[in-house]
């Protein structure tokens, strides 16, 4: 109180209109640097000045700064951790709902998903009156090529059987395992005669596919198809 304190060149003067302004100087005080606002009080002859050290003022914009920096950094991280958890459920789900439709030794259709399937086509089927056709193949003497060979090659010919089934039949087609050696093919919009080419193919490339037992003797076998149209 009672000092002068000559302002910079760039101090606002307060004669003109505007009652407040804004400027940084050197504080005649301490000698630190600082913002000051500076305001004309209205029909009082008074002039308030508030200063901020600059120093200070920029160190606690940083502390803010970095606390919003490591806020948003961690809620990226908690985001993407949450994102990560929900496309792993997705994934846990899509492998148990692909458990349970799918054959595990073929990795066709099982019995359950085929059912399903049959039960949907005929129903599409009937309503507008197409036809659907139906497979059922089963391996000819399959249980001496089990106790020839060992259940080892009676795998590989059941795998073998399935490959045939997805390779001879069309995309809209549904092939799947039901039994032991037994495989059944649904045949949307396909009449008897369509299904007859089809079950032939069938037939005619396994009597020419062998396959080699774990001595590398090689194994031939047939199988037998039966043929079903609705209506």
């Amino acid at each position: 109180i009672g000092q002068k304190w000559p302002l910079p060149a760039d101090t606002p003067h307060l004669s003109e209109t505007r009652s407040s302004g804004f400027f940084e100087a050197i504080s005649p005080l301490d000698g630190r640097e600082r913002f000051f606002g500076i305001s004309k009080m209205e029909n009082i002859p008074i002039i308030v000045i508030v200063g901020f050290d600059k120093e200070g003022a920029l160190k606690e914009w940083s502390r803010r700064s970095m606390q919003l920096a490591v806020g948003y950094v961690v809620l990226f991280v908690l985001s993407m951790v949450a994102f990560w958890s929900f496309l792993s459920v997705l994934r846990q789900r899509d492998e148990m709902s692909r458990l349970a439709t799918t054959d595990p030794l073929t990795g066709i259709s099982n019995r359950r998903a085929l059912m399903n399937v049959g039960e949907r086509e005929f129903s599409r089927q009937s309503r507008y009156q197409n036809r659907l056709s139906v497979l059922m193949i089963d391996i000819d003497r399959f249980k001496n090529i089990n106790d020839t060979f060992g259940h080892p090659t009676g795998d590989k010919v059941i795998r073998c059987i399935a490959e045939i089934m997805m390779s001879s039949v069309r995309t809209q087609d549904v092939v799947g395992r039901v039994g032991g050696e037994e495989f059944v093919a649904l045949l949307p919009e396909t009449d008897l005669e369509g299904a007859t080419v089809i079950a032939e193919r069938l037939r005619s490339t396994a009597e020419n596919t062998d396959v080699l037992d774990e001595n590398g003797n090689v194994v031939k076998f047939t199988i037998s198809v039966g043929v079903a149209t609705n209506g």
